[in-house]
């Protein structure tokens, strides 16, 4: 997921000028109040144009990478992603 994020923020650099790029992952996750799965952001990273340019994207470690920027992420080795806390 956090490897899409740095694509995705590449992606709108390229095309766009903005300086900054406020990226959500979304999936859906089971509520498990009433058994059904229900859309849910996953990850959301602040990124700022500057702090990207910086980046040796071949050897950066995508989830290391997530604390260069302002995010909000929830995610556990045993349990994998779960909604996190709204900003």
């Amino acid at each position: 997921m956090c490897s899409c994020v740095l694509r995705a923020a590449s992606e709108l650099f390229a095309v766009l000028p903005f300086q900054m790029a406020f990226v959500h992952g979304i999936t859906e996750l089971l509520n498990s109040q009433t058994g059904n799965k229900e859309p849910r952001v996953i990850i959301s990273v602040l990124i700022p144009r500057s702090t990207y340019a910086t980046l040796n994207l071949d050897t950066v470690d995508p989830v290391d990478c997530m604390r260069n920027f302002a995010h909000h992420m929830a995610f556990a080795k045993w349990k994998g992603f779960s909604p996190g806390t709204a900003p």
